[in-house]
C-alpha cells in the first residue's frame, strides 16, 4: 500500500497525482451558530470504500465483428483519498477497515493537502480533529497528466455542513472537461462544472492557494454563478451570505442535500440536466425524487424564476423525471423528499448519502451499497433491524429501500454497469457528525413570486417543460 505522509502545498498535486500512477433573509439564530462552532471544533469521522474495478472495458473492431477488451492503459490498483486543511492545524489519521490498520497519520493547515493512496476494494475511515475537505477520487482520467476525469459532489464548508461563507477545496476537473465525441460519445455539460447558489444576496470571492483573488462575483438570492478552474490547485470560496457549491457533469451520479440541513428536506438547490444531442434524452440519466409520506413538490427555473413542473410522488415510491429545460433549478416540496442523480451505468461513478438520527428515507441504492456507522447504531433496513458497532460495515443491494437509523449514517452507493469498470469517480465525505447539522434558521424567499402553493397553500398552473419518464414503483429487496 503506497502512502504520502508528508504534508504538501496544492501546488504540487499535479506531481504527485502523476506519480501515483444548492431564498432572501438569512437569519442564523444564536442557538444555530453555537452549533456550527461546536461542530467546527469536535473530531470527525469520514467512511468510503475504493471501487474494486478502476479500470475501462473498450470496443475493439474486427472484421467481423466488435471485441471488448479492458485497455491496460486504464488498469490502476489504487484510488486516492484527499485531504485539504480547512482550518489550520487539524490532525489527521487515515485507517483501512474492519482491521482499524493506521495507513496515514499527519497535521494539515488551511490550504494544505496530502494525497494517500489506497487499494482498489478497501474500506476506510478517516478521523480528523476539525472539519476538513476530504475527498475520495480515482481512475486514470484523474490521474493522468492532463486530466480530463469529472464527478459530481456537493462541497462541504469550513463548518462541515453544506451550506456555509467559507469553502475550501480542491479543483480535480480538467478547465474544460467536455470530452471529444471520437473518444468518448457525445457529452455536454449544463454549464461549467462548478455552480455557487446563493441562498441570500452574497458577494462570493475565489481565492488561489497563494492567497490572490481570482474572481469575484455579485449575486442575488436564488441566483446561481457557475465556473471552470485549473486543476490540482486548491481553492478558497469566501461568502458574505450563506450559499451552497456543487459540482456537476450528467456522466456522474450524487445524492443532493437539502437547503435546511440533511439529505431529506423540503427545498434544494441542483444543477439540472440537458439532452445529449438533438434535443434527444437519455432514458438512462434522469433525478429520482422519493418520499416515504408522500409529496407534492415544485421544480422552479433559477434563470428565468417560474415553476417548471408540479409533481406529486406516492408514498413510498419513486418518480424519475428527465429534467429537458431547467438546466439549473430549485425543488420546492410541501413534505420531506430525497433526491438523488442517475446517470448511466455504464459511465461509473461513486455517490454518498447520510441519514441523520431518527430519519426515515426511501433511498434508491445505485448498484451496491454500504452502510457505515460511527458509533453503536440501529438500523432499519426494510422492516429488517441491524446493529452495527463502532465503524459497522452494512452492505445492501440495488433498488428501493426504507431506511431508518437511530444515530448518524452515512451510505456509499458504488454504481457501474457489470460489464464496465471505473474511468474515473470521486466524492466529497460528509462527516458522519456533520450529517445531522441543520440550518433551521434559514429564512427562504419562494424562486417564485406569485405565490407559489408549497408557501401559500394554493394551486398553481404548471408548464410541462420536464419529461416525465417512469414512475418507480419498485419492491423493497432485502438487504
Amino acid at each position: 500500500m503506497n502512502t504520502r505522509p508528508t504534508v504538501i502545498v496544492a501546488a504540487s498535486m499535479v506531481v504527485l497525482c502523476v506519480a501515483a500512477g444548492l431564498f432572501p433573509v438569512l437569519v442564523v439564530p444564536a442557538e444555530l451558530a453555537q452549533v456550527e462552532r461546536v461542530v467546527a471544533q469536535t473530531e470527525q469521522t469520514y467512511y468510503g470504500y475504493v471501487p474494486y474495478k478502476i479500470w475501462r472495458n473498450e470496443t475493439q473492431p474486427s472484421p467481423q465483428t466488435q471485441n471488448y477488451w479492458i485497455n491496460p492503459a486504464t488498469m490502476l490498483d489504487h484510488a486516492v483519498v484527499g485531504i485539504v486543511g480547512a482550518q489550520d492545524a487539524t490532525s489527521v489519521k487515515i485507517y483501512t477497515l474492519p482491521d482499524r490498520n493506521l495507513v496515514n497519520s499527519f497535521t494539515v493547515n488551511r490550504m494544505e493537502s496530502v494525497m494517500t493512496d489506497l487499494r482498489n476494494g478497501t474500506f476506510f475511515k478517516v478521523v480528523t480533529s476539525k472539519p476538513a475537505s476530504v475527498l475520495l477520487l480515482g481512475g486514470f482520467r484523474l490521474e493522468a497528466p492532463s486530466p480530463d476525469g469529472s464527478f459530481s459532489s456537493f462541497l462541504p464548508s469550513v463548518d462541515g455542513g453544506y451550506v456555509g461563507k467559507e469553502f475550501v477545496f480542491l479543483n480535480v476537473h480538467s478547465t474544460t472537461p467536455a470530452r471529444s465525441i471520437e473518444a468518448y460519445g457525445v457529452s455536454l455539460l449544463p454549464g461549467l462544472p462548478y455552480i455557487v447558489f446563493a441562498l441570500e444576496d452574497s458577494t462570493v470571492t475565489m481565492f488561489d492557494e497563494n492567497g490572490n483573488q481570482v474572481a469575484q462575483y455579485e449575486l442575488k438570492a436564488n441566483k446561481y454563478k457557475d465556473f471552470a478552474l485549473a486543476p490540482y490547485k486548491a481553492y478558497r470560496l469566501q461568502s458574505t451570505g450563506n450559499i451552497m457549491v456543487e459540482t456537476f457533469v450528467i456522466e456522474k451520479p450524487c445524492f443532493i442535500p437539502a437547503a435546511k440541513g440533511t439529505f431529506v428536506g423540503s427545498i434544494f438547490y441542483a444543477a439540472g440536466s440537458v439532452p445529449e444531442s438533438g434535443n434527444v434524452a437519455n432514458p438512462l440519466r434522469f433525478f429520482l425524487f422519493s418520499s416515504t409520506e408522500g409529496a407534492r413538490l415544485s421544480i422552479c427555473d433559477l434563470d428565468y424564476a417560474r415553476e417548471s413542473k408540479g409533481v406529486t410522488i406516492p408514498a413510498g415510491e419513486n418518480v424519475s423525471l428527465r429534467v429537458t429545460d431547467n438546466q439549473y433549478m430549485a425543488v420546492e416540496s410541501d413534505k420531506p423528499i430525497l433526491i438523488a442523480y442517475r446517470s448511466q451505468p455504464s459511465e461509473g461513478g461513486i455517490a454518498v448519502v447520510g441519514l441523520a438520527t431518527g430519519q426515515t428515507a426511501d433511498i434508491f441504492v445505485f448498484g451496491q451499497g454500504y452502510i457505515f456507522a460511527y458509533t453503536d447504531t440501529v438500523v432499519n433496513v426494510d422492516d429488517v433491524t441491524l446493529r452495527l458497532a463502532p465503524d459497522g460495515i452494512q452492505p445492501i443491494t440495488e433498488g428501493l429501500h426504507r431506511i431508518s437509523t437511530d444515530k448518524n449514517i452515512v451510505i456509499e452507493t458504488v454504481h457501474i454497469d457489470p460489464m464496465q469498470g471505473f474511468n474515473d469517480f470521486g466524492q466529497y465525505l460528509p462527516s458522519a457528525q456533520s450529517i445531522s447539522i441543520r440550518y433551521e434558521g434559514l429564512s427562504l424567499k419562494p424562486v417564485v413570486e406569485q405565490t407559489p402553493w408549497l408557501y401559500y397553500g394554493a394551486g398553481a398552473a404548471v408548464a410541462v417543460v420536464v419529461v416525465v419518464l417512469v414512475v418507480w414503483s419498485v419492491k423493497r429487496r432485502k438487504p
